[in-house]
């Protein structure tokens, strides 16, 4: 007698319904509508980076990129490299900050779901956050209380 045994895998990304993924990036909008900077704050824009983490936020959401609300901008590499600079030094007031947002994740089942956000920021500088979201009575997707922090530097 011989037995066959077939293992099957699949990638989340691949058995993805188009409504989770459509809630992805709901959620992700939200998101960025609140940690936007409002243009009257006198602070220049937030920054992101959207190549980290991997997968990022903006690789499950690529339309994202071009629809960010005002008070965010995607940082360039030199950005990027000045915001990376750690240690104590002399950072001659140049304040440079930047998220890095992972895709969400929805609890299976529920109208919950949670975002983790690294805020990196130059000299001895930084934290990880995470935020909860909700889906309301409309199907909007709302911030369901304060970010939580799960470290800070």
């Amino acid at each position: 007698m011989i037995a066959a045994i077939a293992i099957v895998t699949f990638s989340p990304a691949a058995i993805a319904s188009p409504v989770r993924a459509d809630a992805v990036c709901a959620i992700g909008k939200a998101l960025l509508h609140d940690i936007a900077i409002p243009a009257d704050s006198g602070n220049g824009p937030a920054l992101l980076n959207p190549e980290r983490p991997t997968p990022s936020l903006f690789d499950r959401c690529p339309d994202l990129r071009q629809n960010l609300p005002q008070g965010l901008k995607i940082a360039d590499a030199e950005t990027l490299a000045r915001a990376s600079q750690h240690g104590p030094q002399s950072l001659d007031g140049d304040h440079i900050g930047v998220y890095q947002i992972a895709p969400p994740e929805i609890k299976p089942g529920t109208n919950l779901a949670t975002i983790s956000v690294t805020y990196e920021c130059r000299g001895l500088c930084g934290q990880g956050l995470t935020f909860r979201y909700r889906k309301n009575a409309d199907g909007v997707w709302v911030e369901d209380g304060k970010p939580r922090t799960n470290w800070v530097s």
